[in-house]
């Protein structure tokens, strides 16, 4: 019997997990800045050394037959500025360019035709849940000079929000 006839439909979530050494160098970045790393996504509160630093891959709006799991891989990404996301403009994310991010991006999206809540793929990596202010005046390239590596994909089922 196929995998696939096993697995049900289901909304996705894809995401790359920055690497130990970089989740330290992120956490301290956010740290020195003055970002708040003590709420959550959802709001609730955290020890800041739970922040969790990630890009999303894919928020799906089609459902797939796909499984879940974390598997290996290698991105490398370069932060190249900030912006304000989210209905409020509260969630303050730093912007990252990487040819790895675009490709998986692609891979995933042509062979299980895949459709996101974004279909402007803006890959960030969120710093703050609730920032209040404005944008920092400075580009974080100039001060995260290491490249940041996730070495993790996770592959979830979609959790509403």
């Amino acid at each position: 019997m196929r995998e696939s006839t096993l697995l049900d439909l289901e909304k996705k979530y894809l995401e790359v997990q920055y690497d130990a050494v970089t989740q330290g160098y992120l956490r301290e970045f956010c740290k020195d800045q003055g970002f708040d790393l003590s709420i959550k996504f959802d709001g609730s509160r955290q020890d800041p050394e739970d922040f969790d630093f990630h890009t999303t891959v894919w928020f799906t709006t089609s459902e797939h037959q796909l499984a879940n799991g974390t598997f290996a891989c290698d991105v490398t990404a370069t932060p190249t500025g900030f912006a304000l996301f989210g209905e409020e403009k509260n969630v303050l994310v730093m912007e990252v360019s990487s040819d790895d991010l675009v490709q998986l991006r692609k891979e995933y999206g042509d062979e299980y035709n895949m459709q996101d809540m974004w279909p402007d793929y803006r890959p960030h990596i969120t710093v703050c849940y609730n920032w209040s202010g404005d944008l920092p005046n400075f580009n974080p390239a100039d001060v995260l000079t290491e490249p940041l590596r996730a070495d993790r994909l996770n592959i979830k089922r979609q959790k509403k929000f």
